[in-house]
């Protein structure tokens, strides 16, 4: 009788422990827009605000190390004042627009019970869906003489990029299993189909995101 008891003590208890570990196996998901912010280093650039919006899911998303991943999409609008475009040319006013399509590869730590705190690193990995640059140009021909100004319309894409990043954020509770996910990100875009004197080679962004986090369901 004794060992019947222990046989089923020793069976409910595993049972429960794979129940656990199913439960914590079930992802959660994040629902987020944010806006995109290139950060330049060259003096004389400016910047324009872009956008996005992402769907992620979150393995392990009740241990305090999960990993995130999904799809994103992006929107950049940056400009740059001058760019010499070579044979007694060159470009000014110079907008640059381009769109990329994100899988996001990160590596999340997760602080604090009712109020999360969170921070991620890792990578995305960039699909560009095109772009186009726009921009006054001028041209002159030193032997006779002659000059061009006119507008000039590129399309143009970006190529494949490997973007690594860093966040900070928090998750604040609506109900029991939604959550305000805020999240400030800091991310280096370094492009190789751009000229050395283009802004649009390599640079810093800031990113903030705002959305909602979905728990994983609790199974009673």
């Amino acid at each position: 009788m004794k060992s019947l008891l222990l046989v089923s003590l020793l069976v409910f208890i595993s049972l429960k422990a794979q129940a656990q570990d199913r439960q914590r196996a079930i992802p959660g998901w994040e629902f987020h827009a944010s806006v995109n912010h290139p950060v330049s280093g060259k003096e004389g650039v400016r910047t324009f605000y872009g956008g996005g919006i992402g769907v992620n899911v979150i393995f392990k998303d009740t241990n305090r190390v999960s990993f995130k991943t999904g799809i994103e999409l992006n929107y950049f609008h940056t400009w740059d004042a001058w760019l010499n475009s070579g044979n007694f040319s060159n470009q000014t006013n110079i907008h640059y627009q381009y769109s990329v399509i994100s899988i996001p590869a990160l590596v999340r730590f997760n602080f604090g019970n009712e109020l999360n705190f969170l921070v991620e690193f890792g990578a995305y990995l960039g699909f560009s869906l095109g772009g186009e640059m726009r921009s006054d140009y001028f041209s002159s021909d030193p032997f006779s003489n002659e000059s061009v100004n006119g507008f000039k319309h590129e399309n143009y894409t970006p190529g494949l990029s490997i973007t690594p990043a860093i966040g900070f954020g928090t998750r604040l509770p609506l109900s029991n299993r939604l959550e305000l996910l805020l999240k400030p990100e800091v991310a280096f875009v370094k492009n190789e189909n751009y000229g050395e004197d283009s802004f649009n080679k390599h640079y810093f962004y800031a990113r903030f995101c705002a959305g909602i986090h979905l728990k994983p369901k609790t199974k009673k």
